[in-house]
């Protein structure tokens, strides 16, 4: 952790990104540090209007203390196959990210399948989750 707050404070621009975001009574090192230390969250996948088919929407909220880098959706058929992934990066400038995801494949297999649900932060910390179909 140590390591990572100086090489990212060490950059004009991120040190200007923590100062920012920094809590009253917080050093920029403390922000970066706690940015290190705690990981991302998905606190929501909602599958219920997926069918199989292309162009149904999958929900998604992430969140994390500082900022959500990136987001990858795969979803899987019943029979373990991937039918699609896709890589959202940068999804939103803020520390929530709500996306209606529109499915870019059909999925005739997609009863007893599964949507997993990747989520990185500006460290590189990840959280994953999945919704059974």
């Amino acid at each position: 952790g140590m390591i990572w707050t100086r090489q990212t404070l060490s950059d004009p621009e991120k040190r200007k990104y923590y100062r920012k975001r920094a809590k009253r009574g917080q050093s920029i090192w403390q922000a970066a540090m706690s940015d290190f230390l705690k990981k991302p969250g998905i606190s929501l996948i909602d599958a219920g209007g997926y069918k199989g088919r292309k162009g149904d929407v999958i929900r998604i909220r992430a969140v994390d203390n500082f900022l959500v880098s990136s987001i990858l959706i795969t979803i899987i058929n019943a029979l373990g196959i991937e039918v699609e992934s896709c890589v959202i990066p940068n999804p939103n400038p803020g520390s929530m990210v709500e996306l209606e995801y529109k499915t870019m494949e059909s999925n005739p297999d997609w009863q007893g399948g599964r949507v997993v649900v990747r989520v990185t932060d500006s460290p590189g910390n990840v959280a994953n989750a999945f919704r059974d179909l």
